[in-house]
């Protein structure tokens, strides 16, 4: 992977952490019905759980790499290598 590639996966890994914290508070309501349809502690007396913040970060930088794969790939149709 090339530096520049590199620096701006950092860049927006780094960009992303704010995001999926928002989303994951917003989110609440998907950790109060999953800690009461599957007994894992999801939310506690301050927030959702640590691993709920990891979870949802990771679920936002893959779908953020996978838009960009997608958006990659649409440019190089139709041409030649």
């Amino acid at each position: 992977m090339p530096i520049k590639t590199t620096i701006i996966v950092i860049v927006w890994a780094l960009a992303l952490l704010p995001v999926s914290a928002l989303v994951t508070v917003v989110a609440w309501p998907v950790w109060s019905w999953l800690e009461k349809a599957t007994g894992i502690e999801s939310i506690g007396h301050s927030g959702p759980a640590t691993w709920c913040y990891y979870a949802t970060y990771a679920l936002v930088v893959a779908a953020c790499l996978g838009w960009q794969w997608s958006r990659r790939g649409r440019g190089n149709r139709g041409q030649r290598a």
